[in-house]
């Protein structure tokens, strides 16, 4: 009987471990795809992708995140929307950029694709810094888990799309990222 008292708490451990393997992966992999963009640009392989293909299992795999902080996750794609992008590329700019959203959200607060969240607004004079190597906007309720890496990425990926992204202010939406591509490469 003593063993299954010990289960949940096994249980518990073996996802976090679970959890800091994917994180360190992902920080690792940043990290080298960085070294490599600042050396020569980011290799895009381009291929017709849609991108409600690439954000629904983004989203999926964050409900339980975003239910924990009684938040929501709301998209509005075109299921038929098709681009010509590096699935991988954009898969992390996505990632990134949903992670940071719910990091800094607030409970009870929401984040939405395009991508906004309800948690205190970035000052504008870190707007730009942001998406620089190790940067991060100071806010008082940083959770620890940011190495200022993962905008610097989306830039860089954005940039080799032939894009930008940024983050605005709006009334409901305090700190919303917006990515633009081309328009000639949306179908």
């Amino acid at each position: 009987a003593r063993q299954h008292e010990d289960l949940p708490v096994m249980l518990v451990t073996a996802l976090d471990i679970h959890d800091l393997k994917h994180t360190t992966a992902v920080v690792l992999a940043s990290l080298l795809d960085i070294a490599r963009a600042e050396e020569s640009p980011l290799e895009v392989r381009r291929e017709p992708v849609s991108l409600s293909r690439i954000v629904a299992p983004l989203v999926t795999a964050r409900v339980a995140a975003a239910q924990a902080r009684c938040c929501y996750i709301a998209t509005d794609l075109d299921a038929e929307s098709t681009a010509p992008l590096d699935h991988d590329l954009v898969s992390r700019i996505v990632e990134n950029a949903l992670d940071n959203a719910l990091r800094y959200t607030p409970v009870d607060g929401c984040a939405q694709l395009r991508i906004g969240n309800t948690g205190k607004p970035i000052p504008v004079e870190a707007r730009l810094s942001i998406f620089e190597k190790y940067d991060q906007a100071e806010r008082k309720d940083d959770r620890g888990s940011n190495r200022g890496l993962g905008l610097y990425f989306g830039r860089l990926a954005a940039e080799a799309h032939g894009g930008k992204i940024w983050v605005e202010e709006e009334a409901e939406m305090p700190t919303v990222f917006v990515v633009s591509l081309p328009a000639e490469i949306i179908q």
